[in-house]
C-alpha cells in the first residue's frame, strides 16, 4: 500500500466531493481497498481512494495516539505537538482513531507505523483504550489541551525528552 496509518495526505481530483480537493489531513485506518482520512481542522472522516491522495510527510504516530502512549512514541516536532493539542480538542477523530488501532491487525500496524513498530499487541491495545477514554472524558481532554497550548518552546522540548525516554 502506498499510504500507512499516520501519513500526512493532500486531498485532489475528488468529483463527487470537490469540496475537500486541495485540503490536507491524516490517514487514520482502512476502509476495504480505500483509506480513511481525518481532515485537518473538521471533525470529519473520509473514505479516499488511493488515486485521490498526494503524501505530503512520511509516516508518523497518530497525534493523539503519541499523547496516550507517550513512553513508547518518539520525538515529536513542535508541529506534530501543536496537532496532537488540536485533536485533543476533536473527541470524534480520538475515538476514530482508537477504532482504527482496534480494527487493524496488529502486524499491520507495526508494520505500517514505524513509531507503533516495537509495541506489542497488548500495547496498542492499550493505546487504543487510553484514546477512547480521553475521548470520553471531557474534563480530561480539556486539561490536557489548555496544558500544551501554553507550553513554552522549552516546556515542548523537556516533554519531548520525557516521550523519548531520556529525561
Amino acid at each position: 500500500r502506498a499510504f500507512a496509518t499516520g501519513d500526512r495526505v493532500k486531498l485532489y481530483g475528488l468529483a463527487k466531493a470537490a469540496e475537500h480537493n486541495g485540503k490536507l489531513g491524516t490517514v487514520v485506518g482502512l476502509q476495504g481497498e480505500r483509506f480513511k482520512v481525518q481532515l485537518d481542522g473538521e471533525n470529519k472522516t473520509l473514505a479516499l481512494k488511493e488515486a485521490n491522495l498526494e503524501k505530503v510527510s512520511a509516516a508518523g504516530p497518530p497525534a493523539p495516539a503519541a499523547a496516550a502512549a507517550a513512553r513508547t512514541m518518539p520525538v515529536l516536532d513542535e508541529t506534530q505537538m501543536r496537532e496532537a493539542q488540536r485533536q485533543m480538542e476533536d473527541p470524534e477523530g480520538m475515538r476514530e482513531q482508537a477504532r482504527a488501532l482496534r480494527t487493524t491487525p496488529p502486524d499491520v500496524i507495526r508494520s505500517s507505523n514505524p513509531a507503533m513498530a516495537h509495541m506489542s499487541d497488548e500495547q496498542i491495545k492499550s493505546a487504543a483504550n487510553q484514546l477512547e477514554m480521553m475521548a470520553n472524558n471531557p474534563e480530561m481532554l480539556e486539561m490536557a489541551s489548555k496544558s500544551m497550548a501554553n507550553m513554552t518552546p522549552a516546556q515542548l522540548e523537556s516533554m519531548q525528552k520525557m516521550m523519548a525516554g531520556g529525561g
